[in-house]
């Protein structure tokens, strides 16, 4: 999967970041699962993270940054993640432009986390564990803040 991102990337097109991202992300799971170093992959999401969205009308722009939070707060399990960054930052992103829709798919990526967990190697089951908490209690936050009616 992270190949064909890889390749989504190089076409360019009118977002290439996502693509950037969602391959960063399929090796983030793929070495969750595996039980493989993670520590090459935190030097690009940190470059993700440090790079503050550049328009802040745009919806997916600063859904982006909170998905990068999150794919940290993944890489940072074994210390106590920062939800609250990654609940600051979806909410930013309600504020300027809420959609419940859109939101959905936020919460969809997280159902993602929930199934992708939930199998691996025997070694990596606590801190999948973990992560699928941390998942489940951003869902929780997303879909009572945002998507209650």
């Amino acid at each position: 999967m992270a190949e064909c991102y890889d390749a989504a990337a190089k076409l360019g097109g009118k977002d290439p970041g996502y693509a950037k991202l969602m391959a960063c992300n399929a090796r983030l799971c793929a070495a969750v699962r595996s039980g493989k170093d993670r520590g090459a992959i935190v030097a690009t999401l940190r470059g993700f993270a440090d790079a503050p969205p550049s328009d802040e009308d745009d919806f997916w722009e600063l859904i982006r940054w909170g998905d990068v939070r999150t794919n940290l707060a993944i890489v940072e399990t074994a210390a106590p993640p920062a939800t609250e960054k990654i609940k600051e930052a979806y909410s930013r992103a309600w504020r300027h432009i809420g959609s419940p829709v859109k939101m959905r798919s936020v919460t969809e990526q997280l159902e993602f986390y929930e199934d992708i967990f939930s199998g691996g190697a025997d070694e990596t089951r606590s801190i999948r564990d973990a992560i699928r908490a941390v998942a489940a209690d951003l869902k929780h936050f997303i879909e009572s803040e945002f998507l209650a009616s």
